[in-house]
């Protein structure tokens, strides 16, 4: 017997799974779509109701870090976020797309929802097959968070524990299969690399599947000290 939520499930391998998808954005909606590492809880980054329903669906906190965003491909940075005198296009090249949020100052308007009273924003060029090219068909900015029950850190979240911690309460779901990071049980962080820019040196805020290393490649003062960047963020009551 078909349930309700097994008629919200589209394989990726379908050819309409991003029209569907798009047609779910346009109207307000959230999706849960795989990326590179997790499996994500989305909507349009432009749509306050829409970013209202990510925070309850995920039982998310207003208190919480701002929600991340992944911009249909690198042409986009300027329109949406304000990059440092002199940032280098090698670091855009070499690390867009890919598995990193980059922390900016924001150059555009988004909904207050999106930055939790923060003034920074992290946004991210997936190059995950689907949902990178469900963004990039959109041609808008996109939230993506991991698609569970906020409060349990940065696990690894599959399909299956995106669907049980909430998928009743979203509109579609992209089940493109096992992520690229699925297959990598040892890796401690299959979660995106996070890197300010918004602190004078670059500062690692979160490591994550691109290596510490490679980012210290072309930042060498890169400050990879993760727990002093937490304890210097404000404090929210």
């Amino acid at each position: 017997m078909t349930t309700a939520l097994d008629s919200r499930i589209i394989k990726t391998s379908d050819p309409s799974f991003i029209d569907e998808a798009i047609a779910v954005y346009k109207r307000g909606g959230v999706v849960i779509a795989p990326s590179t590492t997790n499996y994500i809880l989305t909507c349009d980054a432009t749509n306050a109701e829409a970013i209202d329903r990510v925070f309850e669906i995920k039982k998310r906190s207003r208190k919480a870090s701002p929600l991340c965003v992944a911009l249909p491909d690198v042409d986009a940075l300027p329109a949406y976020v304000k990059l440092p005198e002199g940032f280098p296009q090698d670091a855009i090249d070499t690390l867009l797309p890919g598995e990193i949020v980059l922390i900016f100052d924001p150059n555009y308007e988004f909904p207050a929802q999106l930055f939790s009273g923060f003034s920074t924003i992290g946004i991210t060029v997936s190059p995950d097959r689907d949902f990178g090219a469900l963004v990039k068909a959109y041609g808008k900015p996109i939230v993506g968070t991991s698609a569970n029950i906020s409060g349990q850190g940065n696990i690894f979240v599959d399909l299956d524990k995106a669907l049980a911690d909430i998928g009743d309460g979203v509109d579609l779901i992209l089940d493109g299969g096992p992520t690229v990071a699925a297959a990598f049980e040892d890796h401690k962080d299959r979660v995106n690399t996070i890197v300010d820019f918004t602190k004078g040196r670059p500062w690692l805020a979160r490591t994550g599947f691109v290596p510490t290393e490679k980012v210290q490649a072309i930042f060498p003062d890169l400050n990879t000290d993760v727990d002093a960047y937490k304890a210097q963020l404000p404090k929210k009551n």
